[in-house]
């Protein structure tokens, strides 16, 4: 399907940002504010916590309409949805660091350029793919997949009308 050069760059891609994952856990301890949930993140929980019992979701309103990433979380791990936030979190940042590649090679030819921009991208100290290990329970690592997605269909429609 894809090219055995951009499967190499992609790969590239994805071991630089588990390195930046690997160094991440090895430094970076979780937040230690309400055992590990933060702020906004104990409301996100709270709602994961409660579908995985089985129950409707339900909070405040500003934080229960966010509610894509406390369903995959309560589904990743239903019996601890703080890991099961980190589970569908750390997955959105790669993917995310994939999209940012991918549209990347519609304005840069140099392969070493744009792997090089993905580990500047991931390892910038309030990036979510750092900032995820500090602080799990957010739901912002989804948002990103969503508009780095939606760079690349502008771009591809743009040379697709």
């Amino acid at each position: 399907m894809f090219p055995k050069k951009t499967l190499i760059e992609v790969a590239a891609a994805v071991a630089v940002v588990a390195a930046v994952y690997v160094l991440t856990f090895a430094t970076q301890p979780r937040i230690d504010v309400d055992g590990g949930k933060g702020y906004d993140g104990a409301y996100y929980h709270d709602m994961a916590e409660r579908m995985a019992n089985g129950e409707p979701p339900a909070g405040q309103w500003r934080y229960v309409r966010r509610i894509g990433t406390p369903i995959l979380a309560a589904v990743a791990d239903s019996l601890d949805p703080l890991r099961g936030f980190l589970i569908v979190n750390v997955a959105a940042t790669v993917i995310s660091s994939v999209l940012l590649l991918f549209w990347l090679r519609r304005y840069l030819e140099t392969p070493w350029l744009r792997v090089a921009l993905v580990a500047l991208y991931a390892t910038h100290w309030l990036q979510l793919v750092r900032f995820t290990v500090f602080y799990p329970a957010l739901v912002d690592p989804w948002t990103q997949v969503a508009c780095f997605a939606g760079l690349n269909c502008i771009a591809w429609y743009e040379e697709n009308p």
